[in-house]
């Protein structure tokens, strides 16, 4: 999923954030969301349970707990996560975020955790990427595909945009027949087409691939903490047993 720029106030005050040994919490606030199955996804709330489940969560909950460490997950908007995140919101923020110079200028990203790679759903026959001249194709606000999408609008000029909050939102559109197509990342357009026989799902050439990371704000001394944590993960084989408990069935 990718995000979107940000205001040039935000910038300024996101570079002038400082961080000190001294501020660390023992509680970490990460910023994330709930409507982006499987990296989180609502459930019930419990006690032993936070109300937001997924491959992110479990991550960003197995680093803390090696790192000593607590986490307090605080859902919200995938849009409004990094200027959250900039303006001292939140300690980290994780959403299967992709990495882009354009985020990079305002936060610090970890070493990348997963790769991922843009799909085309629809609902019949797919077009292929040289058929989408006069179909209404609908993405995400925000995100990487929102970039993708405006490419794709230069290729074809009449292909028509329309943008939407959430996967949700998205793929109620399609049903609804208020789009052709939707651009969605591949293990997201997977689960939802698993759900949903009358959907199919094609990846989108020439699409390159997305590195997922986490994010701080700039100057934060959790950042090399995680790296560690990530490479040893990625090391000892960990990480790639949680990618195969939650995406073995999409990829």
């Amino acid at each position: 999923m990718s995000l979107r720029p940000f205001a040039a106030g935000l910038l300024t005050l996101g570079l002038g954030l400082s961080w000190s040994p001294a501020a660390l919490a023992q509680t970490l606030r990460a910023l994330t969301t709930d409507n982006y199955p499987p990296f989180e996804f609502r459930i019930e709330e419990t006690a032993e349970r936070p109300g937001v489940y997924g491959f992110d969560i479990e991550l960003a909950e197995t680093i803390a707990r090696n790192l000593g460490l607590q986490i307090q997950f605080k859902i919200g908007g995938f849009e409004q996560l990094l200027p959250r995140l900039i303006t001292g919101q939140g300690d980290l923020a994780i959403a299967a975020i992709s990495i882009t110079p354009e985020r990079a200028q305002q936060v610090d990203f970890s070493e990348p955790y997963f790769e991922a790679q843009d799909s085309l759903v629809s609902l019949r026959s797919l077009p292929t990427d040289q058929s989408l001249s006069g179909l209404k194709l609908g993405y995400i606000q925000g995100t990487v595909q929102a970039q993708q999408a405006t490419q794709l609008k230069t290729r074809y000029s009449t292909l028509q945009l329309k943008s939407y909050a959430d996967v949700t939102a998205l793929l109620k559109a399609l049903t609804a027949r208020e789009i052709n197509v939707a651009l969605v990342e591949s293990v997201v357009a997977n689960i939802f087409a698993q759900d949903d026989a009358q959907l199919i799902v094609q990846k989108l050439k020439g699409a390159s691939l997305e590195r997922y990371a986490i994010a701080f704000p700039k100057g934060s001394p959790y950042r090399e903490q995680f790296n560690r944590e990530i490479r040893r993960l990625r090391n000892s084989g960990e990480l790639t047993l949680m990618i195969r408990r939650w995406f073995a069935a999409q990829q």
